[in-house]
């Protein structure tokens, strides 16, 4: 489905809840990434604080939660910089 130009990927959402994480913090934090996830482009890039701001979980949670994910395999995570080698937003 699109809206605003941007195709949504239900697919992902639908994949999401069907996966085990450890705790609800986590399963929580890996349906925001899902709903963030670009159908058209494949990317998923939103800041730890954009995540925090989904969830209502603490910035340090969601670190937390987005660390024991990548240990699951659950999610592949990258740090990205830009050109002043500056952090920004992530890539999972």
């Amino acid at each position: 489905q699109q809206i605003g130009g941007v195709v949504l990927s239900f697919s992902m959402i639908a994949w999401a809840f069907k996966q085990q994480p450890k705790t609800p913090t986590q399963k929580f934090v890996l349906l925001a990434l899902a709903d963030f996830h670009n159908g058209t482009t494949g990317q998923c890039d939103p800041s730890f604080e954009t995540i925090a701001s989904k969830t209502g979980y603490q910035k340090r949670a969601v670190q937390y939660a987005i660390k024991e994910l990548q240990k699951q395999r659950l999610i592949k995570y990258r740090k990205r910089r830009v050109n002043t080698h500056k952090h920004t937003s992530n890539s999972y």
